[in-house]
Parts: structure tokens; sequence; C-alpha cells
């Protein structure tokens, strides 16, 4: 396509994401993968096509990060003004509590996101192991589904990725269940629901004169808030290493390393060429030969 200096009120520019969060899911998500695609023997419409789907997952990841800081916000705003005037039991008069349904709405659209990630990370199979899309409806039955599919339809070519997978879900089950017992009962009213009541944020001077600050609380020792705060670090990398792994099924010239960090803006993987790896294999450099 040429472009025409004379007529440049004719071309049109669109960003494609802005991510608010400084950077993290640009560089863990949309970044990295696309790089692999780039790196893989996919065709161009799939690389096309997977590009799209990262598109979808790092804004669905922004869902999750923005209902993750308005609850946080909004709590602090309300502690706030109860700090300002608390309420004292030590005076003859009824307690009154301001309404936290914005925490509420907030914490359930933040499990609501959570659970969507899931459901559209699934879909990279289809493009690295030739999942049919009916098969990735739903991250369901807290991933045994996914795991059953691993198991039973991997390609020949796919099976050590399969059985990395296999393993990452097992690892991460048990906070996957409980993420997802939240929102189902939220959403669903499994279990009696989640009383909105539960959602107070308070001050209280007792009657033996100590100041308590009261949040919504997830468990006895848990708030709401830590629980978001960890599970939106353990929903990224659980992402970020389900997605590496898969795309090592379409980069026969390259292995995938995972590098651990401290750091939430340095992404997870790093890609080797084969032939360095079986290199580093045969000189006993490297013990265990990363995923390809």
């Amino acid at each position: 396509m040429e472009i025409d200096a004379t007529h440049l009120e004719n071309l049109a520019q669109r960003q494609m994401f802005d991510d608010p969060s400084g950077g993290i899911f640009n560089k863990r998500i949309m970044f990295q993968f696309f790089m692999m695609a780039q790196n893989s023997n996919m065709s161009e419409k799939e690389r096309g096509d997977v590009f799209d789907l990262l598109h979808v997952i790092a804004l669905k990841f922004v869902s999750v990060w923005t209902h993750d800081r308005r609850f946080e916000k909004r709590q602090n705003e309300m502690l706030a003004a109860s700090e300002a005037e608390p309420v004292d039991r030590r005076i003859n008069k009824p307690m009154r509590f301001a309404s936290a349904q914005d925490l509420y709405i907030e914490w359930d659209g933040f499990l609501v996101q959570s659970k969507s990630v899931l459901g559209h990370m699934i879909n990279i199979l289809h493009y690295t192991m030739n999942v049919s899309f009916s098969s990735l409806s739903t991250f369901g039955d807290n991933g045994n589904k996914i795991i059953n599919i691993l198991k039973r339809n991997a390609p020949s070519h796919c099976k050590n990725a399969a059985a990395a997978l296999v393993k990452h879900i097992e690892r991460n089950q048990e906070w996957l269940k409980s993420m997802i017992d939240a929102r189902d009962r939220m959403n669903h009213f499994i279990h009696g629901g989640i009383n909105p009541q539960s959602f107070g944020v308070a001050v209280i001077i007792e009657k033996d004169g100590v100041k308590r600050h009261h949040v919504p609380r997830f468990n006895e020792t848990q708030t709401a808030k830590e629980v978001m705060t960890n599970l939106l670090g353990m929903l990224l990398e659980f992402v970020e290493y389900f997605m590496g792994i898969s795309m090592a099924c379409r980069m026969p010239s390259y292995g995938v390393q995972w590098n651990s960090s401290d750091d939430p803006l340095k992404a997870r993987w790093s890609m080797v060429p084969s032939a360095i790896l079986q290199h580093l294999v045969d000189t006993g450099q490297l013990k265990d030969k990363p995923i390809t």
C-alpha cells in the first residue's frame, strides 16, 4: 500500500491496546505470546487469530485489574469517612452503617471476569493442539474437563506439553476451585450465595473504648481485598504458564524456559533455539530440556 503524503487525512491510526496497569498485561500477555506466534510454524491466518485471542485475554485481565483497583479505592474512601465519624457503641443510640454495595459489585465483577479469563485462555489449545472450539466451551469442573481433553486428544508431538499442562492445572486446582466456587455462589446463588450485607465497612468504637476497623472478609484470616490481590497474581502466572507451554507445540525450532521473578513487569518465558538447547543437554550444562 502506497501512502499519499498529500492526503494523510485518508489514513486511520488505531491504538490496539491501552494497558492501565503500566505494562503488565501488554508485556506478559500481548507482546510475549505474539513473539512466540511469530516464531512458530503457524500460518498468517492462525497468527492473526491468535493475536485477536491475546487481545481479548489482555482486555479481560484489564477488567479484573480494574475491579481490584476500584474495590481498593472505594474501601479506602469508606474507611476514611467512617474514621471521621466512627460508630460509638458507648453512646445510647442506634448504630448506622453506610451501604457498601459498590464493594459487592466490584467483588462480583472481579470473580466473573477472572473466570472469563480462564474460559478464553483454553482457546489457545485450538491453535496449538487442534482441539475443536466446541470442546473448549468452558474451563469446566475446576479444570478437570480440560485435563481430560489434554489426556485424550493431544497430538503425538504435543504429548509432553499436554502432560505438563495437566500437572500445571492439578497443582493449582485448590485455589482455582476456591475462586470458581466463590463466583458460583454470587452468580448462581449456590449454597445460599454471598450476602451483600457482609460487605460492610465501618470504624467502631466498642464499649471498652477500643477502636476497630471492619472491612469485607473472605474468611476469618483474609479480607476480600487481600484475596483479590493474591488471586490476580496467581491467575496471571497460571495463564502465562498455560499459554507458554501450549505455544511450545507450534515452535519446532525453539524451546521455552520459565523464569520466576518478583517483577510484575517481567515476562516469564524465554525462547531458546533448539540447537542451543541440544548443545546444553549434550554437554551436561542443562539437566532438564525445556518443553519443545
